[in-house]
C-alpha cells in the first residue's frame, strides 16, 4: 500500500514550467530565499511577446545571468574606491607642488628682500 505525501503540490513551479513550455524565452533564472537558482518568468517581456505592438519601455532583449546585480554593485564599490585613491593621490600631489611654489616664492621674496636692502643703503 503506498503511502500518501503530506506536503502539496508546487502549483506556481508547475504554471512556471507550463508557461516555459509556450513562451521559453521569457523564462529566466532567480535566486531563492536559499541561494540556490530557480526559474521565473520575466514579465516585461512576456508582455511584449502577447502584444501585437511594440510596447514602450525597454527592449525585449536582455543580458542577464543570476548574480548580475550583486556583480554591478561590487564593480560600483571597486570604482568607488579605485575613485577615491586617485582622487586623494591627485590631492597629494596638489598639496605638494603648493608646498613647493610656496618654497620658491618664500626664495624669491627673500632675495627680493636682500635686494631692497642693498639698494636702499
Amino acid at each position: 500500500m503506498d503511502k500518501m505525501r503530506m506536503e502539496s503540490v508546487d502549483m506556481t513551479a508547475q504554471n512556471i514550467e507550463k508557461m516555459g513550455a509556450l513562451f521559453p524565452n521569457c523564462i529566466t533564472e532567480t535566486v531563492d530565499e536559499n541561494g540556490k537558482p530557480k526559474k521565473a518568468i520575466n514579465f516585461e517581456l512576456l508582455k511584449q511577446m502577447l502584444s501585437g505592438d511594440v510596447l514602450d519601455g525597454d527592449e525585449a532583449y536582455e543580458f542577464t545571468w543570476v548574480g548580475k546585480k550583486q556583480l554591478l554593485l561590487r564593480l560600483i564599490s571597486l570604482f568607488v574606491r579605485h575613485f577615491v585613491l586617485v582622487q586623494k593621490k591627485v590631492l597629494i600631489g596638489i598639496l605638494q607642488r603648493i608646498c613647493t611654489l610656496r618654497g620658491i616664492i618664500l626664495k624669491f621674496l627673500n632675495c627680493f628682500k636682500r635686494v631692497i636692502l642693498v639698494l636702499l643703503r
